[in-house]
């Protein structure tokens, strides 16, 4: 994913004076369309948008993605960072399908105790890339005909990755590496809602912009499809590690989590 250099704006300079980003300026910051590139550490610039109308058609009531910061639960719109969540993007039924091709060989499986990367603990992982015509038309959905990663579907193969989590399990912090997975890549989030949380990347910290980053929280209710890219796939590292947590006054508690993996190779 080749990127073009370009230089910070001037009220990020004035930012970092301050102790503290807020809400706000994490929206001006993805607003820029810039990020720091977690293997060069540079300032990076991407073309990207997002298609509000598709948004909302797929999800009526809430076409924006909101976070909110972890420390006060201020809300904030993070598409503008190249972050969205689509609620409902496949239905109970479709679930339930997808599993039943996977969960005949995971259940066989013990789950993990750690991973050799020390990402993650308390899973079991697969990949496949043998899908009936069933399954690749959902996939199709989610991601050909989807305006954020529909430019780059033509990278993206059949190989869907499947990580199994267990109630117990979580996902440490980390950016995925980009000698293995593109700009952008997308996720299916099946069998029970989940808290992702979003902290400054190692890259990002050592720049000045993203000393004072804080962290923030997106929440992936079951059957949600969410979207990496921008800032929010290089600057941010992405964990699930919550397993009791509230969100807009409901509780929930995170069951076992299943996730459809969907990454490119490299840009278009």
């Amino acid at each position: 994913s080749c990127c073009c250099c370009s230089s910070s704006l001037l009220f990020l300079r004035d930012r970092c004076k301050s102790l503290c980003w807020n809400s706000s300026d994490l929206e001006r910051w993805g607003g820029t369309k810039k990020f720091f590139h977690q293997s060069r550490n540079i300032s990076c610039s991407i073309n990207s948008s997002s298609d509000d109308e598709w948004f909302e058609a797929m999800s009526p009531s809430s076409p924006k993605t909101i976070a909110r910061l972890q420390h006060n639960h201020e809300p904030f719109d993070c598409t503008k960072l190249g972050l969205y969540v689509v609620r409902n993007a496949v239905t109970e039924e479709e679930e339930d399908y997808l599993l039943s091709h996977v969960d005949k060989k995971l259940l066989r499986m013990r789950y993990l105790e750690g991973h050799f990367d020390l990402v993650s603990a308390g899973h079991r992982e697969m990949e496949r890339s043998k899908w009936d015509d069933t399954s690749l038309a959902i996939f199709k959905r989610l991601i050909a005909d989807n305006p954020v990663t529909g430019p780059y579907h033509s990278s993206f193969s059949n190989r869907v990755h499947i990580l199994d989590l267990s109630s117990e399990g979580y996902i440490n912090p980390h950016v995925d590496s980009v000698k293995f997975v593109g700009p952008v890549f997308s996720g299916l989030s099946l069998l029970s809602d989940a808290i992702m949380t979003f902290s400054p990347s190692e890259d990002f910290i050592e720049t000045r912009e993203g000393k004072e980053a804080p962290t923030f929280e997106v929440f992936l209710p079951r059957r949600s499809q969410y979207i990496l890219s921008g800032p929010g796939r290089y600057d941010f590292a992405h964990a699930v590690n919550e397993r009791k947590f509230e969100w807009d006054g409901v509780e929930y508690e995170r069951t076992r989590r299943m996730s459809f993996i969907f990454r490119p190779k490299q840009a278009p």
